[in-house]
């Protein structure tokens, strides 16, 4: 369970810091790609300043072991805080645009750290006993 929790930590510390790093450098491209427009330029660097900060320290914490269970709690919270907010608002806009392909990255990362954090869970009260 500890190689597949770093995995996926090292897989989404890559997606979101080169994510963010993309609509930081070029907020057009980011926008005309992913057909994600905003008025605001402010709001999406912050987000994506967020997004860079919390990538670099998944993969940071899937390097230390004393960090791997709460950087994957970490992962999972950020997972669901990105899913809750997809779902509503993504059959709104009508379309397909990339978001459709996060909200599914989204769903299969929350699920395997999920199950991740209970096989270890379980690993670590067998070793108690």
């Amino acid at each position: 369970m500890k190689t597949i929790l770093k995995s996926v930590l090292i897989f989404q510390g890559l997606y979101w810091s080169l994510t963010g790093i993309w609509a930081i450098v070029s907020l057009e491209s980011f926008s005309r790609i992913t057909r994600h427009f905003s008025e605001d330029a402010f709001e999406m660097h912050s987000i994506a300043a967020l997004a860079v900060v919390l990538g670099l320290f998944f993969i940071y914490g899937a390097s230390k072991d004393h960090l791997l269970r709460p950087t994957s709690f970490l992962l999972l919270g950020s997972a669901i805080a990105v899913i809750i907010p997809e779902v509503y608002y993504l059959p709104r806009e009508g379309g397909f645009n990339l978001f459709w392909l996060d909200l599914i990255e989204e769903i299969v990362v929350a699920l395997i750290v999920s199950v991740g954090l209970l096989g270890s869970r379980t690993i670590q009260k067998k070793q108690l006993l």
